[in-house]
């Protein structure tokens, strides 16, 4: 648990549903603005 609040991270506990929503909405948030931007892996 250290490492990661050393890393600026807040760990918070969820279920395995909880969890999937959460990926599915960053995958669909971080999604639109890379096609907005245009943005390329070099």
């Amino acid at each position: 648990m250290q490492k990661l609040e050393n890393q600026a991270l807040d760990p918070s506990p969820s279920t395995v549903a909880e969890f999937n929503a959460r990926i599915k909405a960053d995958y669909d948030k971080y999604g639109k603005l890379v096609r907005l931007t245009g943005a390329k892996i070099e």
